[in-house]
């Protein structure tokens, strides 16, 4: 996945980041159970996977004004705990104001899930 973009005002915990997934079933993406909603500073900290993800390619936290390019990423989840439930989806990513929850961005990815299997010894 590829992020480019520009922003205006620091990014810390004054935004919150949404992500609701919708499953690709049945001919048609729906709605599933898999929600995340954090605040910026607080995800890039303490998630290993999406916040992980992207400070591992140079997204700062607080995130002052300017360009963002990250490029390259790829979601790893060697350590996920359980099978995600969830081969192929629409990913609605939401960006609030904290605060006021006024939407600062909005846009939609489609992604496909590959789980590894380990080998048993």
């Amino acid at each position: 996945m590829n992020l480019e973009g520009i922003i205006k005002h620091t990014w810390a915990d004054n935004i919150t980041m949404h992500l609701i997934f919708y499953e690709y079933l049945h001919n048609e993406y729906r709605r599933s159970f898999v929600e995340v909603h954090s605040m910026f500073c607080k995800m890039m900290k303490t998630d290993p996977y999406i916040g992980g993800m992207l400070a591992k390619h140079g997204a700062p936290c607080p995130a002052p004004p300017g360009e963002y390019k990250l490029q390259n990423m790829t979601l790893q989840g060697d350590n996920f705990p359980n099978l995600f439930p969830i081969s192929k989806a629409k990913i609605e990513v939401e960006l609030t104001n904290t605060s006021s929850t006024e939407t600062i961005m909005k846009a939609y990815a489609t992604a496909s899930f590959v789980t590894k299997t380990k080998k048993k010894v």
